[in-house]
Order: C-alpha cells, then sequence, then structure tokens
C-alpha cells in the first residue's frame, strides 16, 4: 500500500510540476528593453545571499541584480550610488535588466538577456523528464493494482 502511495504522490506531482515548468519558463519570454519599466532615482544597496539588492532611497522599491549577471562583482564600482542613476526593471520578478548612469549604460540589458538564457540550460529536458518519470510511476501503478 505505501508503494501505491508513494508511486500516485511521484505520479501527480511529475504530471503537474513539467507543464508548470514549461510554461513559466519555456512560454514566458525574456523581457526586451521596451516591455522593462524605468525607475530613476537615488538608490542604496545591501548583499543579500550573494546578489545585490538595489533599493530606493525611500524603501518603496527593492530589485535583484543576481549573482549570475554580468558584472556583479564590478557594479559597486561601476555605479556611483550617491547619484541618481535609471534601472530597468521587469514586473514579474523585479529583476535589474539595464543600469544607466549620466547618460552612460553601465550594465546593458543585451548583456544581462544574455545571462538570463544562457542561465535556462535546464528548461530543454527538465519538462520532458519529469513527464517521463510520471509515466513511469503511472505505468508502475498500473500494473501493481492490475496484479493485485
Amino acid at each position: 500500500m505505501f508503494v501505491q502511495i508513494r508511486l500516485a504522490v511521484i505520479m501527480v506531482g511529475c504530471l503537474v510540476a513539467a507543464p508548470y515548468v514549461l510554461f513559466n519558463e519555456v512560454l514566458r519570454k525574456i523581457p526586451q528593453l521596451d516591455d522593462l519599466n524605468q525607475i530613476r532615482s537615488t538608490f542604496r544597496y545591501e548583499w543579500d545571499d550573494g546578489h545585490l539588492e538595489v533599493i530606493t532611497r525611500d524603501g518603496a522599491g527593492k530589485y535583484s541584480y543576481l549573482s549570475w549577471f554580468p558584472a556583479i562583482d564590478e557594479v559597486e564600482s561601476l555605479v556611483r550610488f550617491d547619484r541618481p542613476f535609471t534601472i530597468w526593471v521587469d514586473d514579474h520578478f523585479n529583476w535589474v535588466w539595464q543600469i544607466e548612469q549620466g547618460g552612460e549604460i553601465i550594465i546593458s540589458h543585451s548583456d544581462v538577456r544574455a545571462a538570463v538564457a544562457n542561465n535556462r540550460w535546464y528548461v530543454r529536458f527538465l519538462p520532458p523528464f519529469l513527464l517521463l518519470i510520471g509515466g513511469f510511476a503511472a505505468y508502475r501503478l498500473y500494473r501493481i493494482r492490475s496484479v493485485a
């Protein structure tokens, strides 16, 4: 009985997770620069778990520049945090996609976009793998129930 419950949980989990991953990672496109919100302000920053949190001075907005984004170690020295600058952020994750200060692009959208595209390596095999495991669990559950 425990084996059947375990197989049922694996089956349902995989068959629910596969479409979720497919929709969430494959069908959601990497945003273009025109799709992003432009925020001009004076910001402060904090390091949080290896990534940079860019926060408006009044604390109203908090945006993430992740550890695997380009030039993460250089952002502190490239951006003058005592002066206003512009960031482009998305609506979904609040990621910083571009940084501009004084009319100069410090971190470009194309560089961040390339990093995000390269970081999605698992998307190619994860949904088919989950469907395969879920299908195998369904088959084993069917075989156990038909024998019993």
